[in-house]
């Protein structure tokens, strides 16, 4: 677009350039006594600076300042005040952000990582190499299986860490883009206390911690000491934690807030005709995970996990529920990411085939199973599954999990069930099929990870050739789907809406960052 209407512009310049050298000379009139023009002052240009961002959040975060712990969900609150080593551009290549430059040295197995000279935690110490080497520590100690490849790591000088590598991972720069990679003063929690942590981030962020108050709020002030000099261009970031959705976009309608991190997808067309900047990144294929595992479940046969695939109008589902913002899926990978097939032939809704199948696997009355999700799973959307397999005669209770219950069955496996999850829509699928379904992966725990994938996970984990790894890639989603392993149902999006007002905060905006980082540094209001 932008090319077409430079395009246009060069147009209508030669064309006002041919009229003018075509059209016929007037003669000169007689010259007259003219009086010079009072010079003129530029306009100043519009500033960005100034100005309290308040966020709208439905949901108080429970640690944002201790990496290990920082959850998927938690890295809006934290973004502000801590900052990573790595980005990923929108094809998942690593680019550099706390790190300027990094090295891969696949023979001799290590990784290094080269600091940006002279970055300060808000405490005002150091950012060097000594704070890198406690940070990558601290994820062994609270048990946390990233940067599970690294086996050592050396201090080359006061600005440069190499990671000692078992071998080289692929998974290794998947984690430094996400919290194995968020970097805090190591300073602020030996003062204070690891605890203490999770809620006072102390980073290198464009934002220091103000106050914390749970349910409440979370406040930060600008970092006029930043690293990027002349940013930020806002004096504070505030979070809100507002429960109700109904009250929250009431809040962003009245000015209240300037942005929220999330809405009720049924405001998404009303929201949109307001004049709203609607942002949107892929969060990842949802859809069922049969216990495949386990050999005296129904799901241990391939046809049955085919039934249920059949049994389900994706198309449907997607129509009444997803306002536009969800899409059917078909495969463990979207249409546009690394991995895509798109040759496989989709299992479109057939409830007659899908009995047919339940026939031959030795169910032609069906049975008896449960559907397992979160508490705050969509109840309608939940209904619609049960009301779809119990038409191919398969009786699905629901049992609705709250986190503790849910972190039992992913990790330690369920019986006889349909485990309600999703796989992450990553720039690189490859990181989030591997942590879901590789040989040793901890999650999905019922699930059958065959060998033949398991392999392709391994060949990918040590590929660096960006080809090779997409042909890995599309290799396990054909077993996935080949043996049904999983059943995808629909395509969702991180969701979050802006004052058209507010720009360049990077939220959801992946042709700027990582789906989950923001660049606060450099949002800014139209004056």
């Amino acid at each position: 677009m932008k090319k077409g209407f430079l395009t246009l512009m060069t147009i209508l310049v030669l064309i006002g350039l041919i009229l003018s050298g075509c059209a016929k000379q007037a003669p000169a009139p007689a010259p007259a006594t003219t009086t010079a023009p009072a010079p003129t002052t530029a306009p100043a240009p519009v500033s960005k600076y100034g100005g309290t961002l308040i966020i709208g959040s439905s949901v108080s975060s429970q640690a944002f300042g201790y990496p290990p712990l920082i959850a998927f969900g938690a890295h809006s609150a934290a973004g502000p005040a801590i900052e990573y080593l790595l980005d990923f551009d929108i094809n998942g290549t690593p680019k550099p952000k706390l790190a300027k430059d990094f090295k891969i040295d696949v023979n001799a197995k290590t990784f290094t990582i080269f600091l940006r000279e002279g970055v300060k935690f808000h405490d005002g110490t150091d950012c060097d190499a000594e704070a890198i080497k406690w940070n990558m520590e601290q994820f062994p100690i609270a048990k946390v299986p990233l940067l599970k490849s690294v086996t050592s790591i050396d201090v080359v000088d006061k600005w440069t860490v190499r990671l000692n590598l078992s071998s080289f991972s692929n998974a290794l720069l998947y984690d430094l883009v996400l919290a194995g990679g968020m970097v805090i003063s190591p300073t602020a929690a030996k003062k204070n206390g690891i605890e203490w942590t999770y809620t006072h981030p102390v980073g290198t962020g464009p934002f220091k911690f103000e106050s914390f108050q749970r349910d409440v709020s979370l406040k930060y002030v600008k970092n006029e000491n930043y690293w990027d000099k002349g940013k930020p261009y806002l004096d504070a970031i505030e979070i809100h934690y507002i429960a109700d959705s109904v009250t929250r976009e009431m809040a962003l309608k009245s000015g209240e807030v300037q942005a929220l991190v999330d809405y009720n997808l049924s405001s998404h067309a009303s929201l949109k005709a307001a004049g709203f900047t609607m942002k949107k990144a892929p969060l990842g294929v949802f859809g069922l995970y049969p216990d495949s595992k386990n050999a005296d479940s129904p799901f241990a046969k391939k046809e049955v996990r085919e039934a249920v695939e059949y049994a389900i109008d994706k198309q449907a589902i997607v129509g009444a529920l997803g306002y536009g913002v969800w899409e059917p899926a078909y495969e463990e990978v979207a249409s546009f990411r690394m991995g895509y097939c798109p040759d496989l032939q989709p299992r479109l809704y057939d409830p007659v085939k899908a009995k047919l199948l339940l026939g031959q696997a030795g169910y032609p009355n069906g049975f008896k199973t449960t559907i397992l999700a979160q508490s705050t799973t969509n109840k309608d959307f939940l209904a619609s599954l049960q009301s779809y397999l119990a038409a191919v005669g398969i009786t699905a209770n629901i049992e609705l999990l709250d986190m503790g219950k849910w972190n039992d069955y992913y990790y330690n496996g369920w019986h006889n069930g349909l485990f309600f999850w999703f796989t992450p829509s990553e720039p690189r699928s490859f990181d989030a099929l591997n942590t879901s379904f590789a040989a040793d992966s901890i999650y999905n725990a019922s699930v059958l990870k065959p060998a033949a994938a398991g392999e392709l996970l391994k060949s990918g984990n040590q590929e660096t050739d960006p080809a090779k790894l997409a042909a890995d890639v599309q290799g396990v989603v054909r077993i996935l789907s080949s043996e049904a392993l999983t059943i995808p149902i629909m395509m969702q999006y991180h969701v979050g809406v802006e004052n058209p007002n507010l720009r360049d905060t990077g939220m959801y905006d992946e042709s700027r960052c990582f789906k989950v980082h923001c660049t606060w540094a450099d949002a800014y209001f139209l004056k």
